[in-house]
């Protein structure tokens, strides 16, 4: 039996507004229940120009990074991994940032390479970054922007939009529409292979700390 994943490239954004997982064979789509639409991000650094130019404080450092799992899952008695903590290089140019993670099983490939990092902007008021997932809205493969191997084979593959404020100890926030996909193990992206769970949320934790 062949499957299907209808996901979009970030996986979450389809997850909020109903993601599709169809069977051939006439046989019944899972379709997840889950909140639509996402609200507007608040406090995104994307949707505040400022004709004003100012300094642009730079966050560049060495972090933890945390990422609180989301525990609505798909199937609804699937066992859901651990928070992940991986330890993060954010490096900030201007408005400019990537963050690159280590200390995990990350699956890398590509050129420039994907699997092992994100980016986004921001400054001083704090950042936006995108996680982007294995699909685009088309249905497209690519390779995902965090993509782990887990140790009993499973990949795992985190995608949703981040607003991350500045905080006493680094930058805290939230994944909005945050999605944790797994796949099976041995899966290679760029990849049709369909999930075989996930778990979501509107607001997924995400924390930066030095």
């Amino acid at each position: 039996m062949v499957r299907t994943w209808c996901a979009p490239r970030s996986v979450s954004a389809a997850l909020v507004a109903g993601a599709c997982l169809n069977a051939c064979g006439g046989e019944t789509a899972l379709t997840p229940t889950a909140p639509s639409p996402i609200p507007s991000v608040p406090g995104s650094m994307s949707s505040t120009p400022s004709s004003t130019p100012a300094t642009v404080q730079d966050f560049s450092g060495v972090y933890t990074l945390t990422i609180k799992v989301p525990t609505r899952c798909n199937p609804a008695d699937f066992t859901p991994v651990p928070d992940r903590r991986y330890s993060a290089v954010l490096t900030q140019t201007g408005e400019s940032a990537s963050v690159k993670l280590s200390g995990a099983d990350f699956i890398v490939s590509g050129s420039p390479p994907r699997g092992d990092g994100f980016a986004g902007k921001g400054g001083q008021s704090g950042f936006d970054f995108v996680l982007d997932g294995a699909y685009d809205e088309n249905g497209v493969l690519f390779y995902p922007d965090v993509a782990e191997r887990l140790p009993d084979g499973r990949v795992i593959v985190i995608s949703g939009d981040v607003v991350a404020l500045p905080a006493p100890s680094g930058l805290s926030g939230s994944i909005y529409g945050g999605t944790i996909a797994f796949y099976p193990s041995g899966t290679r992206f760029p990849s049709s292979a369909a999930p075989t769970g996930y778990c979501w949320d509107l607001l997924v934790g995400f924390d930066l700390t030095r």
